[in-house]
């Protein structure tokens, strides 16, 4: 769905809540998932309506959602962030 409309659903109190996702498709870039009312979720897709709009920083996100009116927004973090970054002695190369 593409920001207007997710815009006018807003206004309208179809969307409750806003979510800033990994992208499944590209990792460290972010989608954004709305919830409806009825309990669907709707993906922000591109102004050419080609598939999910993809953002490649978190907070270039974050300000899409506040335009659409939301003053917060979760984010689901993706596993593999915070943890340890691997030592070179940790590797075998032997």
């Amino acid at each position: 769905m593409d920001k207007n409309a997710i815009k006018m659903l807003f206004d309208n109190g179809v969307v409750q809540a806003a979510e800033i996702i990994e992208s499944p498709t590209k990792p460290m870039h972010w989608n954004i998932q709305f919830r409806l009312r009825n309990g669907s979720i709707e993906i922000l897709e591109d102004s050419r309506g080609k598939g999910a709009k993809i953002y490649s920083k978190l907070d270039t996100a974050a300000r899409a959602v506040n335009l659409i009116g939301f003053k917060s927004v979760s984010i689901s973090m993706p596993t593999h962030m915070g943890q340890a970054i691997p030592k070179p002695e940790d590797f075998n190369l032997g």
